[in-house]
């Protein structure tokens, strides 16, 4: 299999398009340059998805940071404009999803998959949790907030089993979690998470 994190991440040419065909991905990323709006940035997002749903990100290993604190960071590495936030993070561009979505099932792992699908959706009801959401009388419905509040919560839960289950199926990360673990273990009592490869 490719390596497209690689691939992509390397691409510094003027048609990614035809790069694409060269390294066999353009049935990943391809929907990007059909879509009018971000199809001028379409190197640049691909990156985005590559660091933010490439189980071999290095930007997943980011210490300290939740999601959404760590794909405004890919985003602002990705070097996109202001103006494609939300097509791009807050994933309301329908040819972003597709790409992401090929992406994932290019790396064939359901669990990721899972992973990644919590994530993303427990980002959505936080920010809807703490945003404005009225009822038919114009006034804040609490009530929902508080619904998606509980829902971020068991999204949470939902997201660390997957997390462990994918730790487990993957060689790499379980023979580096382990090691992790015995490190903390030699040191001072701590509460660091042993699964800190990708922060919720």
């Amino acid at each position: 299999m490719i390596n497209a994190l690689v691939s992509i991440v390397s691409y510094n040419g003027d048609d990614f398009g035809e790069y694409l065909d060269k390294i066999h991905l353009s049935d990943i990323f391809g929907p990007l340059l059909l879509d009018e709006k971000v199809g001028p940035y379409a190197s640049s997002i691909a990156k985005y998805i590559v660091w933010g749903y490439g189980m071999d990100s290095d930007m997943l290993s980011t210490e300290g940071y939740n999601w959404g604190k760590l794909s405004q960071l890919i985003f602002t590495k990705a070097k996109l404009p202001a103006d494609l936030f939300e097509d791009v993070v807050e994933l309301k561009n329908d040819a972003v999803i597709d790409a992401i979505q090929n992406f994932l099932d290019y790396q064939n792992d359901e669990n990721w998959v899972q992973y990644c699908t919590y994530r993303d959706l427990r980002a959505q009801m936080l920010k809807s949790a703490v945003g404005s959401i009225l009822n038919a009388s114009e006034e804040t419905n609490y009530e929902q907030k508080m619904k998606n509040a509980i829902h971020s919560r068991d999204l949470l839960s939902l997201m660390n089993v997957a997390k462990e289950t994918f730790i487990q199926n993957h060689g790499k990360l379980k023979g580096s979690v382990e090691a992790f673990n015995r490190v903390v273990q030699n040191k001072e009592k701590t509460t660091r998470s042993v699964a800190h490869y990708a922060k919720t």
